[in-house]
């Protein structure tokens, strides 16, 4: 003979089915959880990838103004090959190929990028509309203000390169911590080269 069975009550059946439906259920979350950051600031423990070395870039800079110099670069606007002969650079109309002096370059490069800067050279992050704001050399006297930068705080460090009345432009931003002994760059990102 069988054994007997007790008899079960309706409702704990369903009980039992949904404790077990709940189980599973459970076990199947704690599978596929993804593991939680703890809370705190961010530190990235990684360092800063540096494709080029200082010396490495200053050399690139200083090929390039050669380069600018010594063979020209060819310029397809007739409006900027007649701007860079009232600069005094030697300007070939046929080829459009314009020979600078590097200091000139520098030069007309700062005026023309000044006037389009961002108002800031770096700015705080938080809910402060981006308090500190650290201003350019020719803004310091006119909007400039005392403070203090302290370990803990983040900045933003920001450039645009745009001409005045020109359709485009570049704005590249950086955040970095300010740390015990200097910067840390919070970004991982690695500086792309062969974007330039």
């Amino acid at each position: 003979m069988g054994a007997i069975k007790e008899p079960v009550e309706k409702g704990a059946t369903r009980k039992t089915r949904k404790r077990a439906r709940a189980q599973r259920k459970a076990e199947r979350g704690a599978a596929t959880r993804v593991a939680q950051l703890g809370f705190g600031p961010l530190r990235n423990r990684y360092p800063p990838m540096e494709p080029l070395s200082e010396d490495q870039v200053e050399a690139i800079h200083q090929a390039s103004l050669k380069v600018i110099r010594d063979l020209g670069i060819e310029i397809m606007s007739e409006s900027v090959r007649q701007a860079f002969a009232r600069q005094g650079a030697k300007v070939d109309q046929d080829s459009g190929i314009v020979c600078a002096d590097p200091q000139m370059i520098l030069e007309l490069v700062g005026q023309a990028y000044l006037s389009q800067r961002y108002p800031s050279l770096m700015h705080g992050v938080g809910l402060a509309d981006e308090y500190p704001s650290i201003k350019h050399w020719v803004d310091f006297e006119a909007k400039a203000y005392e403070g203090l930068l302290q370990p803990g705080m983040v900045l933003c460090v920001e450039s645009f390169i745009g001409t005045e009345g020109g359709r485009e432009g570049v704005k590249l931003e950086e955040q970095v911590i300010i740390t015990e002994t200097g910067i840390e760059r919070m970004s991982s990102y690695p500086f792309e080269v062969d974007w330039l």
